[in-house]
């Protein structure tokens, strides 16, 4: 593998502020704007609905099963029908948002999830209750990828990496809460108790709407992509310190965007069918991050916990829940440290110490069923909290960081719509199939062969995967351009060089631009 960091040309005629389009040092210049914390805090009730859900079915789905009298594979059914119409909702997603706006599809999810959240409370049969959480996971899937989507678009480069993270902070502490109300209301009748849990998550998709209306602002990538400049140099000013120069950052953009559209040729969805070198990178790396996120079985062992601790030993249902709700704060806790390393160490080290300590983990608990039954319970819990702790640390956050960072501006809402199609259907796969795999064959094999996954997808990062750390998302673009030789996107950026020259003035504060393809752009090389 080549050198991590390589520096281009660099610029003699840089502006003081030139903007992070053209340099990005990787440090904390830039402060964190209390609008970018704000609207950031309010996107991550998105991702706190889709956690809550999660956390919740886990125990809504052993009630349901017991009240309704429902075999395995209806449980599974309850289980994955969310996963399966997430997919469906998220080929909509680039439709809602490129057209009408980040914050738009983020309402419009919350509306369609809170919907079909109503109908599951009061549903009196089982196939009722399907409908409503089939009409959830439309609403799941339309939003999912937005909310890191529209804080990866706010966020200035150097702190990309912690608040993309406060996304899947979000959704654990969905999770945990989610996972909490299996102890707080253990005391109501189970006929009462699922319709009450149910209930509740009714509360994150309704913040959402009122936040999104009322306090959030659209970003300022989307503006220039829907030509309203005026709208994104405001934005811009709310994310950047008085004296830095947005309208360079607001050039910079534009000529991004540009470069991406010359490049593709009014191309649309077949750019995403059919990409150049440049983009199919960009798509292999996201997407992949992504499939490898559920091949780990993190959300069908989360969901199925209970069982693998009872099989493991733990009969008690009060220990189950409490560890549950343990193992939670544990991820939660890993995630906060990980928002921190994020944007210091870097993602590819962060990640690969995921992905050891996740192949680990794995392989402990598969170990633990051929203990004692003394032994057993005691390594299993070990290893499940060590599982939980390393996927909050890397593969957790990155998997929500990593895809937006890598695709262009012009395909990102494109993409990331595959990318949940992606995720969540591995999820679905994974959910619907584990304990039935599990009656198959047995528990050790299922954990053993979730370790081989983990421990070959860490080997194909490390040999594929950019350090992303402190590089603009419109560098990103032209470090795909350059590592694969994409003579499109390097042919666009000569144009646009070229016509710099010719006409020299911007209209970024008498900022001008230098006719060069490098123009200073930090690259990497992988």
């Amino acid at each position: 593998m080549e050198e991590d960091h390589a520096e281009l040309l660099d610029r003699s005629d840089r502006a003081p502020y030139e903007g992070e389009h053209r340099l990005d040092t990787g440090g904390s210049s830039v402060e964190i704007s209390s609008s970018v914390k704000l609207f950031s805090l309010c996107a991550c009730f998105n991702s706190c609905t889709v956690g809550y859900d999660q956390g919740a079915a886990v125990h809504c789905g052993r009630l349901i099963q017991g009240e309704l009298g429902l075999s395995n594979l209806e449980r599974g059914m309850f289980m994955t029908i969310l996963f399966v119409f997430m997919i469906i909702g998220a080929l909509g997603s680039p439709l809602i948002s490129d057209r009408v706006g980040r914050r738009a599809a983020l309402a419009c999810s919350s509306y369609i999830y809170l919907m079909g959240a109503v109908m599951m409370t009061f549903a009196s049969s089982f196939w009722a209750i399907l409908f409503g959480r089939a009409v959830s996971g439309l609403g799941a899937g339309l939003g999912f990828s937005v909310d890191s989507m529209y804080i990866a678009e706010m966020a200035p480069a150097a702190h990309r990496g912690a608040l993309v993270t406060w996304s899947y902070i979000g959704l654990t502490l969905g999770l945990m809460m989610g996972a909490s109300t299996g102890l707080i209301f253990s005391s109501l009748e189970e006929t009462i108790r699922w319709r009450v849990m149910l209930g509740i998550g009714m509360i994150f998709p309704i913040v959402v709407i009122i936040t999104s209306v009322k306090v959030m602002k659209e970003t300022p990538r989307f503006l220039i992509q829907a030509k309203r400049s005026k709208e994104a140099r405001i934005a811009l000013s709310m994310i950047y310190p008085l004296d830095y120069s947005v309208g360079a950052v607001l050039e910079g953009m534009r000529e991004a965007l540009l470069r991406d559209r010359m490049s593709q040729e009014g191309r649309g969805w077949s750019i995403i069918l059919r990409p150049t070198r440049a983009f199919r990178r960009m798509l292999r790396l996201g997407w992949g991050i992504s499939f490898v996120s559920q091949a780990v079985g993190v959300d069908a062992i989360t969901y199925y916990m209970l069982d693998v601790m009872s099989d493991s030993g733990v009969e008690q249902t009060t220990m189950q829940c409490a560890s549950l709700i343990g193992f939670t704060v544990i991820k939660l806790q890993c995630i906060a440290i990980s928002s921190r390393l994020l944007d210091r160490v870097g993602r590819r080290m962060v990640l690969f110490i995921s992905l050891t300590g996740l192949t680990a983990s794995l392989l402990m608990i598969g170990s633990s069923f051929y203990l004692s039954d003394v032994d057993q319970p005691v390594v299993a819990m070990v290893g499940l909290g060590l599982y939980m702790a390393f996927y909050g640390i890397g593969l957790g956050p990155v998997s929500q960081l990593l895809p937006v960072e890598v695709f262009a501006t012009s395909i990102r809402a494109k993409a990331l719509s595959i990318s949940v199609i992606i995720g969540r259907g591995t999820a679905a796969i994974m959910s619907a199939t584990l304990l039935v795999w599990s009656d198959a064959v047995s528990w050790p094999e299922v954990f053993f062969t979730l370790a081989g996954i983990s421990s070959v997808s860490g080997l194909l990062l490390y040999c594929y995967l950019p350090e992303t750390k402190g590089i603009s998302l419109e560098g990103m673009t032209l470090y795909f351009a350059e590592v694969t030789n994409d003579s499109s996107l390097i042919e666009a950026e000569k144009k646009i060089r070229e016509d710099d020259d010719k006409d020299r003035t911007g209209d970024g504060g008498g900022y001008q631009r230098r006719a060069q393809m490098d123009g200073g752009t930090r690259m990497l090389r992988v």
